[in-house]
């Protein structure tokens, strides 16, 4: 006797939705085929596609009208995302399959596709076996912690460990920090719970919940697995299951960041800077692009010379009680650094000389500090 089919009809923009998420926990360098596949999982009125690299799942449920019996197969996980994505913006996609059968069939509008299948037995599922750490953090605050800070993750492989941002409880709150050795950023995310270890988030993963949670909303339940080796955020239709970096973040990382210091500050429009550093940097030549900032009684001016382009200079009024000072930033560190602090106006702490490392920070406060080093004179 045949097996009975199950059918799902997906309104298009979900099925498209789900299909790129799911999709892009895939790395592109998969050395196994099935790693290509998605999980497809229709039943009780709902479809869910999940997809794995085996170092991070993503797993999203959409509304469905199901018929028949459960649907649980893979399939092509670029094939389907490009398929829902070329089809009518208004349509509806109709998927139904057949226990044992070789093909998903699709209907799309006007067009019909079988596409090839892996039963789901052969696709590895991430196991993940909750512990007692766990906190919940609001969707716009953990995403803003992330995109704030990945700025200044590493990517240097030999330091494996500095390639993510860390999750920190310290002094009752859990902060997002990372660095690449050169600058560092730090964030205030949320109240911490009674016990929480250090943690690294792979960059990889930040990348996907920056994404994700753009536009998000609700809480979110960070949760660590029994080992502490793997880390499931969950919220709404989401759940997203990655492995942890396995190392040690410097413990030192707090001993970098420059006390405030009243006597030792400029307060610049955020805005007017790093529009300043983005055009008097065109100025800049090499491959380590070079901006010079120069302090003095009521403005900073940013100059910016190469003997290819020219030379560029631009002056900006800021509240600075400094004597005059000269010191150079890699263009790119200091125009990050800038925006991560997402503020009207940075307030900037410097050392006594030119090679102190220098704290950013919204002059209205908000839990963000970053950390910059300036290159030697």
């Amino acid at each position: 006797m045949a097996s009975k089919k199950g059918a799902a009809i997906v309104d298009r923009e979900h099925m498209l939705r789900a299909a790129l998420v799911a999709s892009s926990a895939q790395s592109g360098k998969d050395m196994i085929p099935i790693l290509g596949n998605m999980l497809v999982e229709a039943s009780a009125e709902q479809l869910a596609l999940t997809g794995t690299d085996m170092d991070v799942a993503v797993r999203l449920i959409v509304p469905a009208r199901c018929e028949g019996e459960p649907i649980e197969t893979t399939v092509s996980a670029k094939r389907l995302a490009a398929l829902a994505g070329s089809s009518d913006d208004d349509c509806e996609i109709r998927l139904s399959h057949a226990a044992g059968a070789r093909d998903l069939e699709m209907i799309a509008g006007r067009s019909r596709y079988k596409l090839p299948v892996t039963p789901r037995a052969d696709f590895p599922l991430m196991s993940f076996d909750p512990g007692p750490c766990t906190f919940m953090v609001s969707s716009s605050a953990l995403g803003s912690s992330l995109s704030r800070c990945a700025f200044a993750e590493g990517d240097n492989v030999a330091r494996y460990y500095l390639c993510g941002t860390s999750l920190i409880a310290l002094d009752g709150a859990i902060f997002a920090v990372a660095t690449d050795g050169n600058i560092l950023a730090r964030l205030t995310m949320c109240d911490a719970p009674s016990e929480w270890p250090t943690v690294i988030l792979p960059s990889k993963l930040t990348v996907l919940l920056i994404r994700i949670l753009k536009d998000g909303a609700g809480d979110v339940a960070v949760t660590l697995d029994a080992e502490g080796k793997r880390i499931r955020f969950e919220w709404g239709c989401w759940t997203i299951t990655s492995k942890l970096i396995d190392g040690q973040f410097p413990s030192a990382w707090s001993q970098i960041i420059p006390a405030p210091d009243p006597d030792r500050q400029v307060v610049v429009d955020a805005g007017t800077l790093e529009r300043a550093v983005r055009r008097v940097g065109e100025m800049a030549e090499g491959k380590t692009r070079i901006i010079e900032m120069l302090l003095s009684a009521d403005r900073v001016t940013m100059r910016c010379q190469s003997i290819e382009a020219g030379f560029g200079e631009e002056d900006l009024p800021a509240a600075c009680g400094l004597e005059d000072m000269t010191l150079r930033f890699v263009i790119h560190q200091l125009r990050d650094i800038v925006s991560a602090a997402s503020g009207d106006s940075v307030r900037m702490t410097f050392g006594a000389d030119g090679r102190a490392n220098v704290r950013v920070e919204p002059e209205a406060g908000g839990g963000f500090v970053g950390v910059l080093q300036p290159l030697n004179l």
